[in-house]
């Protein structure tokens, strides 16, 4: 929150308004990063699906045209593979899932307390504000009765 400067307005917590902006910017990262890893590994399930679904068409056609035993087990093994991989990637995908959801709650509290900060900061900066407009209303006050006092004692 990078308001309108206001002259002698110094906010002692915007270090700790550094902090929470990095913390919110590397979760934000970790999060991109995270997402980018879930859909690489739902195209890898797709591509195994895809693989999956072609090899069960040949072993079908195949198993009409000619019977042979030893090709149909050697791709009903293969399927196997395929299947097995598919499912360690399922879990793999579901683990995934619950760190994304860890990291977007992250975001969420980082984003939070950066808004609760700037809140704060805001509230400060009204704060000195009106203090500021109280210390020139004194100081004109007082001008203004020096100088009352002053053409008095001229006349």
């Amino acid at each position: 929150m990078k308001a309108r400067d206001v002259r002698g307005f110094v906010y002692a917590l915007d270090p700790l308004r550094g902090q929470r902006e990095w913390a919110l910017e590397a979760a934000r990262i970790e999060l991109a990063r995270l997402q980018a890893e879930s859909r690489e590994m739902k195209a890898e399930r797709d591509r195994l699906v895809a693989g999956c679904d072609e090899q069960s068409a040949q072993a079908s056609k195949a198993w009409t045209t000619r019977s042979d035993p030893a090709t149909h087990a050697q791709r009903l093994a293969s399927m196997a593979v395929l299947h097995a991989r598919r499912s360690a990637i399922d879990v793999q995908l579901g683990e995934l899932a619950q760190r994304i959801d860890l990291v977007r709650r992250k975001c969420i509290e980082c984003t939070h307390r950066l808004d609760v900060l700037d809140q704060h900061r805001a509230d400060a900066l009204v704060h000195f504000r009106a203090q500021l407009s109280r210390r020139q209303a004194v100081a004109a006050d007082d001008e203004w009765s020096m100088r009352a006092q002053a053409r008095e004692e001229q006349t």
